[in-house]
C-alpha cells in the first residue's frame, strides 16, 4: 500500500460557502478516483461517489465509509480502499 499512497494526490477544494465542508479530491496517477475525504470539522469522512451507469444521472451513488479523527487516518483507509477496487477488477476502472 506505501506505493500507492505514492501515486495518489489529495488535492484539497474549499468549501463555495459555509453549509458546506471542504473536500479532498483523490486521483491516482493524475486521473480522478471515485472516493474523497469530507473535511467535516474535526473529522474526516471517507467517500465514494459516482454513476453505475456512466452518463446516466439517475444511476448516482453515494457509499459512507467512515469518519476518521485525522487527516492521515482517512487518507490510510481512502489508499486501503482504492487498492481493494483496483484488486476486486483487474483491468477494469473500479475506483477511478
Amino acid at each position: 500500500m506505501t506505493d500507492l499512497l505514492h501515486r495518489l494526490a489529495f488535492t484539497y477544494v474549499p468549501p463555495e460557502d459555509e453549509t458546506v465542508d471542504g473536500e479532498y479530491e483523490i486521483h491516482l496517477d493524475g486521473q480522478e478516483t471515485a472516493f474523497s475525504i469530507q473535511d467535516a470539522s474535526g473529522a474526516y469522512v471517507v467517500n465514494e461517489h459516482g454513476y453505475e451507469t456512466p452518463g446516466d444521472e439517475g444511476s448516482f451513488y453515494g457509499v459512507y465509509h467512515g469518519e476518521f479523527p485525522s487527516l492521515t487516518a482517512a487518507k490510510h483507509r481512502a489508499a486501503e480502499l482504492i487498492e481493494a477496487s483496483l484488486d476486486a477488477a483487474p483491468g477494469a476502472s473500479n475506483g477511478l
